[in-house]
């Protein structure tokens, strides 16, 4: 035979070993039957002899007919337990295998079953015809009971499930082992090829990016080819086992999810082309917009499928060495679930805020966290903008900044207690009061309508921060008329030695500077189309982190971006919460400096009462006297939020600057009845002297914290939570609490280090919320 043709044979009837096992297989068959019906065989053949005794007539022929009649009747049964064995086979190997081995096995078995019984008969014929009538006359008549048939059928079902079956499901376990080990090598290939092309795209090749994503989802397809190799039945059967079926389960799972992230892939690297493109961020950036939301979209049902398939996938199942990578990318996977529904529902009203209909108008201000303020920072510079499809129409910057409101503002209302340090005035430069953005804005809009400016559509404010992150995206800025050229690495500096000390005393505009560099930095991002999709993936970021803030009149568009997580708002928590907000008053740019560091414990007291330390540890790496604007002591008004309820039990190391640096406040100044509505009235601790209010449906404890330049100071608080371990719901036999950490926006905590039942857990850098959940049993 040819090498080919046997080949084609060994494809087509199957493993000649395997072949050989199934004929085996009924060899056993007849050989078991055999057997069997002997004893039925030898009754009959018995009881007939007691008749042909007794009549004396027709014995050879009766008892000839019989016997044939009994082996046939054995043939019969064997081959329809023959059947039975070859539906198995079906089952477990498949249609086409199966038939073969019929068409080939089914001469054999009839030819033995034909020729067996003819050599018996003619065999059994000569016996009689010889000794018929001695046996009738001599043989001693010893018939013993019958043996039912039933008990023969039963004890050869067992043969057949002891012996039989396990011969194909050890072939199918092999077959299983070889797919699964073929499948996990092309499945890790193409995740290596995966993560090649999420780094190409990092790095804006979109090319690159698009090129090795179309290779992973091949690779991927080919690994799930693979694994249905294995015929739905055998599938089906190995899903069954417990110590089996979750891990092919899981292996399916995880096929399908990295053909979904490379499909989105693929899609996201053709929307980087799009974005890097000249004309992204000019005059087509609102058709852009429109193309990447659409996108984003149609890419939701794939996004939310992996969120599902990952959510139901063990830990336990994946290798040891990718279990961190793996629960970082379900994280990841149901951040971008809940963002991308959040965007499906918000896009109707982000189109519209950038002027879909008609132009729109906006108070964008700049907040300087290097002294850093409740919403991000000191609101030193502010501009009107005019927004109409996604494009900017008009730009108008005061080269005085927020101070130019100064004289025309027509409200006299006290500033909080806190800011009488610097102004007993409240004015809008100082309007960021509170935490929750929405509520500020607010604030805002009331001192700068009363202030004479038009009414505007919304608040977007934008942390200075954000600008050290672009320029190291887009590269330096020349700014030629003042002789520098910004960077990354010079940014604070230059432009606070611009605005603060290098201004035309005479024209009095300090911040004509960033009046003149906003309109630099738009024209930079636009002649740089390479760096569009980072400068996209910038803004998103900054949308994250809250060093963007939007805040829109419209209620209906308000809500969609409060979903949406844009909007700045101070968090609502299922269970415990804690929201550290740090106001700089009178301590200049020091904010800069500073290095804080936070930890929280949970402890459970006897009853189950919750009790939670908090503590601050803040350092001051400023020159007293050496360094421009960083180099004066630290001085912070901070604000501790609980959950509503929380009870204050200790408090260390607060203390206030000397009251004499406070400024008296003047007669003309009235109470502003919207603090009062939002704060409360305040009260003071007798036992710590901490400020106690109740805003945002949280409690809150307030006190100073003053820092002089290289030094630190720590600071604490001991609360009881309002509510026990017995007030948590139950969860798997134990009790769930969770605990929400908001980060301030614009702050520097560095790390967080929490303790909760036993468990320790450091996050650094500390750039958004964290949520923790713990079982209590």
């Amino acid at each position: 035979m040819k090498k080919g043709t046997k080949e084609h044979t060994e494809n087509l009837w199957g493993d000649p070993i395997e072949t050989l096992t199934v004929y085996n297989t009924g060899q056993l068959f007849l050989f078991l039957f055999s057997g069997i019906f002997n004893a039925y065989i030898s009754s009959v053949r018995m009881t007939l002899f007691c008749v042909g005794r007794a009549l004396r007539v027709g014995y050879r022929i009766v008892d000839f007919l019989i016997t044939i009649v009994a082996r046939a009747s054995a043939w019969v049964f064997v081959s329809f337990f023959w059947l039975i064995g070859i539906t198995v086979r079906i089952i477990l190997f498949g249609l086409w295998r199966s038939v073969a081995f019929m068409v080939i096995t089914i001469p054999i078995i009839c030819a033995r079953g034909i020729g067996r019984i003819l050599f018996f008969a003619l065999d059994k014929s000569a016996l009689l015809s010889t000794r018929a009538y001695d046996s009738l006359q001599h043989a001693q008549m010893s018939v013993a009971p019958p043996v039912f048939w039933w008990k023969k059928l039963t004890v050869f079902t067992i043969i057949l499930l002891l012996f039989a079956l396990p011969l194909p499901a050890i072939r199918s376990y092999q077959f299983l082992t070889e797919v699964r080990a073929d499948t996990t090598t092309a499945a890790l290939r193409a995740l290596d090829t995966l993560q090649q092309g999420i780094s190409a795209l990092q790095a804006g090749d979109a090319s690159g990016a698009l090129a090795l994503f179309s290779e992973a989802r091949d690779a991927f397809e080919r690994a799930r080819s693979t694994a249905t190799r294995v015929p739905s039945s055998v599938r089906s059967v190995a899903k069954a086992l417990p110590a089996v079926g979750k891990k092919i389960s899981d292996g399916e799972a995880l096929l399908d999810i990295g053909l979904a992230a490379s499909q989105i892939g693929i899609r996201t690297s053709a929307l980087s082309k799009t974005v890097s493109s000249d004309t992204a961020f000019g005059e087509h950036f609102f058709q852009t917009v429109t193309a990447v939301l659409s996108a984003l979209d149609e890419l939701h049902p794939l996004i939310r499928m992996i969120d599902e398939k990952m959510a139901d996938i063990s830990s336990e199942t994946i290798p040891e060495q990718y279990r961190e990578q793996f629960d970082t990318l379900k994280n990841t996977a149901e951040t971008l679930n809940t963002l991308s529904s959040s965007l499906s529902s918000v896009q109707s009203a982000l189109l519209t805020s950038l002027g879909a209909e008609k132009k729109r108008r906006y108070l964008l201000l700049f907040q300087n966290n290097a002294e850093l303020r409740p919403t991000g920072g000191f609101i030193g510079s502010y501009s009107l903008i005019d927004v109409y499809r996604g494009a900017l129409v008009d730009i108008e910057v005061p080269g005085g900044g927020s101070y130019d409101l100064q004289g025309q503002l027509a409200a006299f209302v006290r500033s909080p207690e806190p800011l009488h340090l610097v102004n007993p005035r409240w004015e809008f430069q100082d309007a960021n009061w509170f935490p929750d953005f929405p509520t500020s804005a607010q604030k805002i809009l009331w001192f700068y309508e009363r202030a004479g400016g038009p009414t505007v559509d919304g608040v977007i404010a934008v942390n200075a921060g954000m600008f050290e992150r672009l320029l190291d995206v887009v590269g330096s800025i020349p700014m030629q008329e003042y002789g520098k050229e910004l960077t990354a690495n010079n940014f604070f500096l230059e432009t606070h030695k611009a605005v603060e000390l290098e201004y035309d005393r005479e024209k009095n505009k300090p911040k004509q500077f960033i009046a003149d560099l906003f309109p630099a930095a738009l024209e930079k991002i636009g002649a740089s189309p390479s760096a569009h999709m980072q400068v996209a993936g910038l803004i998103v970021d900054a949308l994250a982190r809250r060093d963007i803030q939007v805040f829109l009149r419209n209620s209906a568009e308000q809500d969609s971006i409060s979903r949406f997580g844009i909007s700045g708002t101070v968090r609502n928590a299922a269970h415990d919460y804690l929201m550290v907000v740090s106001a700089n008053i009178g301590g200049a740019k020091s904010d800069m400096v500073i290095d804080d560091a936070l930890s929280r414990t949970l402890t459970v007291r006897d009853g189950g009462s919750l009790e939670a330390q908090v503590t601050l540890t803040r350092r001051h790496s400023g020159k007293a006297g050496g360094d421009l604007f960083t180099g004066v002591a630290n001085s912070s008004y901070l604000r501790f939020y609980f959950p509503r309820g929380t009870t204050l039990l200790e408090a260390k190391g607060f203390a206030a600057p000397p009251l004499a640096r406070f400024e008296q406040q003047s007669d003309e100044l009235r109470e502003d009845p919207f603090l009062r509505m939002i704060e409360g009235t305040p009260s003071i601790d007798p036992t710590t002297g901490m400020i106690v209010t109740h805003e945002f449906n949280k409690s809150v404890f307030a006190h100073w914290l003053v820092v002089k330049p290289g030094e630190e100071a720590t600071v604490s608080l001991r609360v009881r939570l309002p509510f026990t371990v017995k007030d948590l719901p139950m969860q798997n036999g134990a009790r769930l609490y969770s605990f929400l950490l908001q980060r301030q926006s614009g702050s520097r905590i560095s790390s967080v280090t929490l303790d909760q039942g036993g468990m320790s857990k450091t996050i650094e850098p500390f750039i958004s919320d964290v949520a923790l959940t713990t079982l209590f049993k």
